[in-house]
């Protein structure tokens, strides 16, 4: 259960995410809710290190309800480099602007389209850990992730005359956001678990479907108050071809 060059080297993936937060803050409460969708173009090669995957986002569309909007638009292109057991070096990914990137981030996107394999022979029960952590500096504000993730090969599943393999995934996470608001530091801190599943096609060696949800407390702090939110969410990503 390893990665290796797709035949043929490419892939083309939907992916689509949902997000809802309830805000209860010291003026009122108000929900904040909305998602997107995009059409990811990725080709691979193997070099000495592993093999790189390059892709751009053919197509984007979403928008979250006020006070955000439009989810504006994506700049950059998404590059990283993946082992047998999953991504070793994240490069670049495209980044949300205005507001929006407040909300949602895509710098977590290469850990989900190649999450952790044992690189090795595994049968129905066994399992495997990981933890995911990025950091990201985007303009006038900070970033930090970090997910613990226990994996279970729960057995073979045929979806459309395929032969998939079936993966239960259970994490735990931390996302931490600062920015600059005029006059006013503003901090988030986001907690909690994420269940899902995976469904990898063992013939191309990529993730045919990764699904999963979130449901997380969120703290969020000025310098002036402090107040508590509720964040849920999922997302589906689907091998196209």
């Amino acid at each position: 259960m390893g990665y290796g060059l797709p035949s043929p080297p490419d892939a083309v993936y939907q992916i689509d995410e949902t997000v809802e937060v309830y805000i209860a803050a010291p003026g009122g409460s108000w929900e904040v809710a909305g998602g997107y969708s995009l059409t990811l173009d990725l080709g691979f090669e193997m070099e000495p290190d592993g093999m790189r995957a390059r892709g751009i986002v053919e197509s984007f569309e979403g928008s979250l309800s006020d006070p955000i909007g439009d989810l504006g638009y994506l700049v950059g292109t998404i590059e990283f480099v993946a082992n047998p057991g999953g991504v070793v070096e994240v490069e670049s990914f495209p980044r949300l602007s205005g507001l929006s990137a407040r909300e949602l981030s895509l710098a977590g996107l290469p850990y989900d389209l190649f999450p952790r394999l044992p690189g090795d022979t595994a049968s129905a029960g066994a399992t495997w850990a990981d933890t995911v952590s990025w950091h990201t500096d985007p303009e006038k504000a900070e970033q930090s992730y970090i997910a613990n993730y226990t994996y279970m090969l729960v057995g073979d599943t045929v979806v459309d005359g395929r032969n998939l393999l079936h993966i239960a995934v259970a994490g735990e996470l931390d996302f931490f956001t600062a920015w600059d608001e005029p006059g006013n530091l503003l901090v988030r801190r986001v907690k909690g678990p994420l269940t899902g599943f995976i469904l990898w096609d063992p013939e191309r060696g990529l993730v045919t479907h990764h699904e999963y949800e979130k449901d997380l407390v969120k703290t969020v702090t000025r310098e002036d108050s402090s107040f508590k939110a509720s964040l849920s969410g999922r997302r589906r990503m689907h091998l196209g071809r």
